[in-house]
This record gives C-alpha cells, structure tokens and sequence, in this order.
C-alpha cells in the first residue's frame, strides 16, 4: 500500500483475491493509491467506500456514531476516529489530498442496521448523519444499503469499486422468521 498513516490497519492473505485484504475495525479509516482490497462487518455502524472514478483511488471508514457527545451510549473523551464526522473529513480529505477531485467521488454506504429491537436506534441516527452529510457536502451516493435488521460484511475493491456484500441476519430478524414459519405452519 505504501501509506505510513495506514500501517495500523491489520492485513490478512486472501487467496480469493489472490492479494492482502486490509481489515477495518469500528474506528478506522484506510485509503490507497494502489488497487486494494478492503473488509469491514457493520452492525450499527456505517461505513462509507469513497473513490476518485476517474484514478481510481479509495478508501473506506467505519464509524460507531455521528458526532461526540451522542447519547445514551457515547462519553466524551473518546478516540475521534470512531465519529462519523472525522471519518468522512478525513477520508475525503485524503483524497483530494493524492489528486481526487469532489466531482468525481463516488460514494457508496453500507450499515445501520437495528440488531437489537431493545436497544436504541443508533443504527437510524447514523444512517440520517451519513444522509445529512452526504447533502451538505454535495455527495450523491451511487449505492445506500442502509438500516434493516442484519449485519454487514462489506469487501470493497478501491480501483473498480466494486463491492461485495454479504448479509448477516441478527437476532431479531431470526426471531421474525421464526414467528412468521410458526405462524405458515399453523
């Protein structure tokens, strides 16, 4: 990858790919000039995959909330990078930094889902920052997989763009299904 800044992020071999797969945790963001692949699980989390189309450099983030100071479950004092602010300026930033240009960022967002129907929405409140943010930067994502009740498994290739995604169902949308086969089977 040749980015010092990114050296903390764990690299794993996939013989799918053929090449290293950069991991990324809640709280990271990684970018390259080089064609990479990139993975991420998301639950209530979002991640954004952003890449100049035309040099075909990317990145991908993953952020836990929008902004500090989101309660119940945030207290001040915490990494910045796990805030979808700094997630997104920093990542954007990165790459008209190496030569992207914001006309031509393509955006693609993935997560937000509401695993727990007991637990606050903070998948809903991070989906409607990402939505906000995305307006006011004037960013028009070409793909928003957002919300529901699964988790994410999100492989993203930052040259092409592309993306794989795989669908993790939560307990809730079990039970769901279990309540709706019961139901049938009656």
């Amino acid at each position: 990858m040749g980015e010092d800044e990114f050296a903390h992020i764990q690299r794993k071999r996939d013989d799918r790919f053929g090449q290293d797969v950069a991991i990324l945790l809640p709280g990271d963001y990684c970018a390259s000039r080089e064609p990479m692949v990139m993975y991420t699980m998301l639950g209530s989390c979002v991640s954004a995959c952003i890449r100049d189309s035309l040099l075909g450099i990317g990145g991908m983030n993953h952020f836990l909330l929008p902004e500090p100071g989101q309660p119940p479950c945030d207290t001040e004092g915490g990494p910045l990078s796990r805030y979808g602010q700094y997630a997104m300026e920093h990542l954007i930033e990165w790459l008209l930094r190496h030569g992207g240009s914001q006309d031509r960022l393509e955006v693609k967002l993935f997560g937000g889902a509401r695993l727990h129907d007991k637990m606050s929405d903070v998948g809903r409140r991070n989906i409607e920052w990402i939505l906000e943010f995305c307006r006011r930067s004037h960013l028009n994502p070409v793909i928003a997989d957002l919300g529901r009740f699964h988790a994410r498994g999100i492989y993203y290739f930052t040259q092409s763009g592309r993306v794989l995604l795989r669908r993790v169902p939560s307990d809730s949308e079990g039970v769901q299904q279990r309540k709706e086969d019961t139901r049938r089977d009656a």
